[in-house]
């Protein structure tokens, strides 16, 4: 690696250096320029490296190689990474390096501490700046001998003014122990320099003060071919070395000491040799005030574009922010639409409200909504900004409006409505909309606006979005008011059928219907296997159980258990049935599916009659089976691993407490290949032989454990025959029904 002895310098370096290193106080500061070019427009040539980091550099290795004692001297090099100070191979083991950044006060303050906590020698830091001065100073007043770098062309005692200019104290530079300033100086062309006679005051003034020999040679150079016209061919570098004097009792004394070694004399000395013209040493002083121009005319474009930057960013940043805020406000204001549909039952109060919030969203002045009825025709369910007159019109639609794709424009007049030529003129823009629930058009959303020329793309997808949800509202009203009509419809019935003694051919009618609505087969999926038996106690039961493709390989498992039996239960069975199947398809969450349930149970059906249930929705790729149980029976989890959990979970009865009483809890497990889940009703484990002895839940249990072997199929006959065994003759008193899960594969 470099050393002083690779590259020329004047003898005077060579006897101060020692000092430098010997010296065990304070800061040493190496000052010179870093690579950098002058600003634009400049005539000069670019401003070069100064070689500061090279001095720096060899002054840490001369330290390094002076022992303390009968030990090496141990370094700590603090900065933003190890390339900061080269270390030579064998002063690697005397040499730790901290990593700190020099432009995060923070991150470098932290870093200083833990260097100091290793009480080194020398502390050698990467550079002074506004960053990192103060820390460094705080750091010196403890003792610390500290060796950095500065990035800067003043030299001498004006260094301490730079320093001071980085947020320092005057009185803190007394921390200062030597200041050794270098440059880099264009040297005299050797080919085609000569003999130059000085003027004869600038001799003088150079002889007086730097005690130069007046009768030595000086040279100048006029350019040749080698160092192309230009008089100077390589570069010398040189040193201004500073220390600063102990008993100075102001900074602006302090400022005025001379350098031990000055640039302007170390340059003379130069001249005096014929390296370099007389002239430039006795301009050395005007050259570094060139180059500080420079530097702060560089600094100030620097800022200048910095600041362009930052205006333009921030601009960019308040429009971004402006459009974020919209749309945050359209998110919530969705939000609080869909809430508000959501607790909606009432046909006409929704297809009001969704005219109403279409024309809020995207800004359009009026909005008429139709109900799909096949083949071809819309009714007029609600209109906003329209004469009311035609709600409830027929209009039949042309097939381009009965397409289930994205919202297109739509132009003219919409259907059912009337307008004669003037009107048909004020309208600028139309938006078609259709509403889609479970792949089937469900209604139509036509916006109109008389003022704005076109719909954004921002309308266009939070309509689409809006559009949705209404679909899903109104078709989750339709289902209850159908629900509604349909219990009224089967309430009548069951007075028919008391009054008719339940005659059995309405009877197997019905129980054909509740068979109907339990499934014959299972969703195909890899990995799963189910099985299921039923046993209602009379002609129709109230249990339910199915399994529920939801897509994306999740499945709802699903087993209810309505209060009471017969006809009023298998009615009551198949409209918690449709209720689950349409929330099971709103919402992943178990939890919601039931306490949604619970409510419309409330709204469209008596408080008489109630369920127990248990809803899950399994994951078939993660095996996660997230459940909420009703009151119902515990399920029963047969492990691969040969234990038994009984699945339990806070939960309460479905169908008798209003929405804010009804208290549920959501759980979650991870099956194995190889477990086997088993839900099942109460009519199982209620069974009573012909002594009224109940079979119970433990005697159910260890059966379901001995027979746990057995493919799903084989267990379900297995269980329902010890249950008939059991039972006997006696007879049953409730309906039983038993849904297997068995998870197989890798």
């Amino acid at each position: 690696m470099l050393d002083l002895k690779d590259f020329f310098h004047l003898p005077d370096v060579d006897v101060l250096v020692p000092q430098i290193v010997n010296d065990s106080r304070g800061i040493i500061v190496v000052a010179g320029l870093g690579p950098r070019s002058a600003p634009p427009g400049s005539a000069d040539t670019p401003i070069v490296q100064s070689g500061r980091s090279t001095i720096a550099a060899i002054l840490m290795r001369r330290i390094l190689d002076r022992a303390i004692g009968n030990r090496p001297t141990q370094a700590v090099v603090v900065g933003p990474n190890r390339q900061a100070v080269r270390v030579a191979d064998h002063h690697r083991r005397q040499v730790e390096f901290v990593s700190a950044p020099v432009d995060h006060i923070d991150g470098f303050t932290v870093g200083l501490q833990q260097a100091m906590m290793r009480s080194p020698d020398v502390l050698v830091v990467d550079r002074l700046n506004t960053v990192t001065a103060q820390a460094v100073f705080h750091a010196a007043a403890t003792g610390r001998r500290i060796l950095t770098q500065i990035d800067t062309a003043l030299v001498g005692g004006e260094v301490l003014q730079e320093i001071v200019g980085l947020g320092c104290s005057p009185s803190q530079m007394s921390l200062v122990s030597w200041i050794i300033a270098v440059q880099r100086v264009p040297a005299l062309c050797t080919v085609c320099k000569k003999p130059h006679q000085a003027g004869a005051a600038l001799l003088d003034m150079m002889v007086e003060r730097h005690s130069l020999n007046r009768e030595a040679t000086y040279y100048a150079a006029s350019g040749c071919a080698h160092c192309g016209g230009t008089g100077y061919l390589g570069e010398l570098t040189a040193f201004d070395i500073y220390r600063v004097q102990g008993g100075v009792t102001s900074f602006s004394e302090m400022v005025s000491t001379p350098s031990l070694l000055s640039m302007e004399g170390y340059l003379a000395q130069l001249a005096e040799q014929g390296y370099v013209p007389l002239e430039d040493a006795a301009r050395a002083s005007a050259s570094t005030l060139r180059r500080m121009q420079q530097i702060l005319a560089s600094r100030e474009q620097s800022l200048d574009e910095t600041t362009r930057a930052l205006q333009r960013k921030l601009a960019e940043v308040e429009a971004a922010n402006k459009v974020l805020a919209q749309r945050t406000d359209a998110l919530i204001a969705l939000q609080d639409v869909s809430q508000r549909l959501s607790a909606s039952t009432q046909l006409d109060d929704i297809a009001g409200r969704v005219a109403h919030y279409a024309c809020e969203l995207c800004g359009a002045d009026r909005a008429v909504l139709y109900l799909i009825e096949p083949p071809d025709e819309g009714r007029v369910l609600a209109v906003a900004g329209w004469d009311e007159s035609i709600v409830g019109q027929w209009a039949r639609l042309p097939d381009s409006m009965l397409d289930r794709g994205e919202p297109d424009s739509a132009v003219g007049a919409p259907p059912a409505i009337t307008l004669s030529p003037d009107q048909m003129r004020a309208l600028q823009a139309g938006l078609r909309v259709p509403l889609v629930a479970e792949d089937t058009l469900v209604g139509l959303l036509i916006v109109t606006s008389l003022h704005k020329t076109r719909f954004t793309p921002g309308d266009v997808a939070l309509l689409k979005t809006f559009a949705n949800q209404a679909a899903v509202s109104i078709q989750r009203v339709r289902l209850i008011e159908a629900l509604r009509d349909k219990i009224e419809q089967l309430e009548s019935a069951r007075a028919a059928l008391i009054k008719k003694e339940r005659l059995e051919r309405e009877l197997e009618l019905a129980r054909n219907l509740q068979l109907g609505l339990l499934p014959d087969q299972f969703p195909p999926v890899d990995g799963v296997q189910f099985a299921s038996a039923y046993r209602p106690a009379r002609e129709v039961g109230g249990d339910l159980y199915d399994v529920i493709d939801l897509g994306h390989g999740r499945l709802g498992l699903l087993i209810a258990d309505v209060s009471d039996k017969g006809l009023p239960a298998a009615f009551y069975m198949g409209l918690v049935r449709s209720l689950i199947l349409a929330e099971a398809r709103r919402t992943d969450s178990p939890r919601e599916v039931l306490s949604n349930v619970n409510r419309l149970l409330r709204q469209a059906s008596r408080a008489e009659m109630f369920l127990t249930a248990f809803y899950g929705i399994y994951e078939t790729q993660t095996r996660r089976l997230a459940y909420c149980r009703a009151g119902h029976d515990h399920p029963i989890w047969l492990r691969a691993d040969g234990h038994t959990v009984l699945l339990g979970a806070p939960g309460m009865l479905l169908g008798m407490l209003d929405p804010d009483e009804l208290d549920l809890a959501e759980v979650e497990i991870f099956l194995s290949s190889g477990d086997t889940l088993i839900l099942y009703t109460d009519g199982m484990t209620d069974a009573l032989d012909p002594d009224g002895i109940e079979f119970g839940v433990r005697f159910w249990v260890q059966r379901a454990m001995e027979n746990a072997g057995l493919p799903p199929d084989q267990l379900c006959a297995a269980l329902f025959d010890e249950v008939s065994a059991f039972q006997s003759t006696a007879p049953q008193m409730d309906d039983m029904t038993l849904l297997v899960m068995h998870v197989s594969g890798s």
